[in-house]
């Protein structure tokens, strides 16, 4: 701008000493209102750039607090992770402890499981063993009773036969008559 305004002035100067002052006057002031009018767009382009640069660093300065942001959310994440991954351990020293008790009580369960069969097997054969003998004892005894009740039959028989042959007797004998 000043630079325009110097040479307008310098050439007016220029102008008013030479012959054609008026056509030198003229033409110093086309090129002083071309030069203006250079000046206002290099101006609004100044302002439009420094619109752009502001946005830019509005932009910026948002981003820096969004990354500031995002790398706070990010430790709080990586903690909890970290937490989480703690726990995760906890829990899976717990289940294996669990586990090993499990499988502990079920080796006791089987071995008591074993041994209660094997006695019941055992018992189960002394009660068949039992069973035998009080089955061969009670067929003995039976067989003694049925062995005494046809001795006592036959017994009988002999008396009954005794009986008869006593009441035969006893009928053929006649007494004298008194």
């Amino acid at each position: 701008r000043e630079y325009a305004q110097e040479t307008a002035e310098r050439l007016a100067r220029g102008a008013a000493l030479g012959s054609g002052a008026e056509e030198a006057a003229r033409q110093l002031r086309r090129e002083f209102e071309e030069e203006q009018e250079r000046s206002r767009q290099a101006l609004r382009q100044v302002q439009v750039c420094r619109r752009d640069l502001s946005d830019v660093i509005e932009v910026f300065h948002e981003t820096r607090e969004r990354c500031g942001d995002l790398g706070k959310a990010c430790g709080r994440l990586g903690q909890r992770l970290e937490d989480l991954e703690g726990r995760e351990a906890e829990h899976w020293a717990q289940a294996q402890a669990a586990a090993s008790r499990q499988g502990q009580a079920q080796e006791v369960l089987e071995a008591r499981h074993g041994a209660l069969r094997e006695e019941f097997v055992s018992h189960a054969e002394m009660q068949r063993g039992e069973a035998e003998k009080t089955r061969t004892h009670s067929t003995q005894r039976y067989l003694e009773q049925m062995e005494k009740a046809l001795d006592l039959h036959r017994t009988l028989e002999g008396v009954a036969a005794g009986h008869r042959e006593l009441h035969d007797a006893v009928r053929s004998v006649r007494l004298p008559k008194v």
